[in-house]
């Protein structure tokens, strides 16, 4: 399935290039040496093909050899540089209402002071587990590295983002405990996310091949001001059935991560069913009917002071912010049980001579375990929550008390940081061998849990 996209659908030169390079099996320095070649020029570098790559516009001569080395007709190099030069005044300007063309805010979100800075904010604050380079955000929010550059400094002085060094390259990545954080990752969830949450929801879905967010969303989203998206227009294109039951769950966490209703389009309603005549039975005598008797239903069996149904239970903690919907995609969740098993093979070779060590690993991979069987029903802890706690509260409720060994691991860990606490190696063992099994029984719940839609309205 596609992602949303307006201007998106249309691909730059950096596309271009870095697509047909590729399914040729070329290199960037074996195609410099190509062009070299057509172009009888010695300064065309590996270097300059990069940087056609990171989104610097070729000249006009220099498509023409694109398009001989690469086998493309010169009119498509030229309609991608046309549209990044497009997206180029795009990002730092948008169109008022009497047509002129002035600088300004976005439209999507007027309080941030360019689209440039909103796309940045978009891509690390909605991927907080990602770790992002300057051309790969270059790449993500379509503009040069140098804007990005520009515009990432007042990110880092608020503690927005944080940095690190990774060889001669900075990565930025979403500082996840600055206070700052949450709400402006709520702020952007509502604007600049509703693309990303349609995408992961839909993805799912049995039949749907694409899905477009349009209306007023995608007007604003190019830049044209106008009324605020109090709804989420989606055009669907399927390929066949549509799974109309998993369609109508992605649809209402659509509206509940969303807070606004989902209008689809494109899905036709199922055919009624009418009556087959080639296969009715043929008549015989009728069965006479039966008189029905009310049969009372047996009195309910009062729950105990400490019992709370699993659906009440998620219901509170996302009404607290203590829990939160996320995308459920199964291979994030098969990824930290991945990590998970590692973690725990690393403890089994430290446990006999540093078992503290061993302990710590296999409090974390339990967090992990956790984290994963929520992962597959579309939850997550909140930004201000302990996961742990949150983990086994969720997670005991569902599929039993084994599950409370997510926060006890943990809370022994912790005790770990007072001077004079130590695990044994016995202890390290038996910790071990309750992490092994919870692993196995989380992998095998995995298999049979559903995304969370919303816990059931109580009849009135």
């Amino acid at each position: 399935m596609s992602e949303e996209p307006g201007q998106y659908e249309s691909e730059t030169v950096a596309d271009v290039i870095r697509a047909v390079r590729r399914s040729r099996g070329l290199s960037q320095a074996k195609l410099a040496e190509q062009l070299a070649v057509v172009s009888s020029r010695h300064t065309v570098t590996r270097g300059l093909v990069a940087r056609w790559e990171r989104g610097q516009i070729p000249r006009a001569e220099y498509r023409q050899w694109l398009s001989l080395a690469l086998g493309l007709p010169p009119d498509r190099l030229n309609r991608a540089a046309d549209v990044r030069h497009q997206e180029s005044h795009r990002n730092h300007r948008v169109r008022g209402a009497g047509g002129t063309e002035r600088q300004g805010p976005p439209a999507l979100l007027p309080i941030l002071r360019s689209r440039v800075q909103a796309a940045i904010l978009a891509t690390a604050l909605l991927n907080p587990d990602e770790w992002f380079s300057l051309s790969q955000l270059a790449r993500r929010v379509r503009c040069s590295v140098t804007a990005v550059h520009k515009e990432i400094r007042p990110l880092l002085e608020m503690h927005v983002l944080v940095d690190r060094a990774d060889g001669a390259m900075r990565l930025f990545q979403a500082a996840t405990a600055s206070p700052l954080v949450a709400p402006l990752t709520e702020l952007m969830l509502q604007t600049y996310g509703v693309p990303e949450v349609v995408r992961a929801e839909l993805s799912r879905v049995r039949g749907v091949h694409r899905a477009v967010v349009g209306g007023p969303w995608r007007q604003r989203r190019s830049g044209t001001p106008g009324e605020f998206p109090d709804v989420v227009q989606v055009t669907l294109t399927s390929t066949g059935a549509v799974d109309r039951d998993a369609l109508d769950r992605a649809v209402r966490r659509i509206e509940y991560r969303l807070r606004r209703p989902v209008s689809l389009r494109g899905v036709a309603d199922p055919a009624p069913v009418g009556r087959d005549l080639s296969r009715q039975v043929p008549p015989g005598p009728a069965v006479p009917r039966q008189r029905r008797r009310a049969v009372a239903a047996p009195e309910p069996a009062a729950p105990t002071a400490a019992f709370r149904p699993a659906q009440a239970l998620i219901a509170d903690l996302l009404a607290s912010g203590r829990l939160e919907l996320a995308p459920t995609t199964a291979v994030d969740s098969r990824t930290l049980f991945a990590f998970a098993d590692r973690h725990l093979q690393a403890a089994e070779t430290t446990e006999a001579a540093f078992p503290d060590a061993a302990f710590w690993l296999i409090a974390e991979a339990v967090a992990l375990v956790g984290r994963a069987l929520l992962r597959v029903q579309g939850l997550a802890p909140g930004p201000t929550a302990d996961d742990a706690r949150t983990c086994a509260q969720v997670l005991t409720a569902q599929f039993g008390d084994r599950f409370v060994h997510v926060e006890r691991l943990r809370r022994r860990a912790r005790t770990l940081h007072h001077a004079g606490n130590h695990v044994t190696t016995a202890e390290a063992a038996a910790a071990l061998r309750t992490a092994r099994a919870l692993l196995a029984s989380a992998v095998d719940d995995a298999t049979r849990a559903t995304p969370y839609v919303g816990a059931p309205e109580t009849p009135s």
